[in-house]
C-alpha cells in the first residue's frame, strides 16, 4: 500500500497519517494537470470544493480516466476510510472473472460430431 498514489483536492491542506503517497492540491485546474502527468490510484475530493469545480473534475475523470475511482470526504478522519473503500471497491470489480455461456456452441458441436 506504500506505493498507492492518491490525489486529494481540497481548499485546506489535509494532514494525514496514512501509508500512501498523497498529493494535496487546492485548485481543480492543477489537479487536472497532475492527472495527465502522474498515475494516481484514487482521487479524493473534499466537500469544501466548489460544486461546479467538483462536477468538472468528476466529468473529466469519468471520460478520460475511468479506471481511477473518485471519492468524496468531509474531514481528515473520513479521508483514510474513503480512500481505502474507493480503492478496494474498484479493484474488486476488475478482479472479478466473467464467463461466457457457450452451452449452445457445445450442443451444436456435439450434434454435428454425432451425425
Amino acid at each position: 500500500m506504500r506505493h498507492l498514489e492518491v490525489l486529494v483536492v481540497s481548499k485546506n491542506t489535509i494532514p494525514t497519517k496514512v501509508n500512501w503517497k498523497i498529493t494535496n492540491l487546492s485548485l481543480v485546474e492543477k489537479a487536472i494537470e497532475q492527472l495527465y502527468h502522474h498515475k494516481y490510484k484514487v482521487v479524493a475530493i473534499a466537500a469544501d470544493v466548489d460544486t461546479i469545480e467538483k462536477k468538472k473534475l468528476q466529468q473529466l475523470l469519468k471520460r478520460s480516466f475511468s479506471e481511477i475511482p473518485v471519492t468524496e470526504f468531509n474531514n481528515e478522519n473520513n479521508l483514510a476510510e474513503a480512500i481505502h473503500t474507493a480503492y478496494w471497491s474498484k479493484k474488486r470489480t476488475y478482479n472479478k472473472n466473467t464467463f461466457l455461456d457457450n452451452s449452445f456452441e457445445l450442443q451444436l458441436a456435439n450434434k454435428l460430431s454425432l451425425n
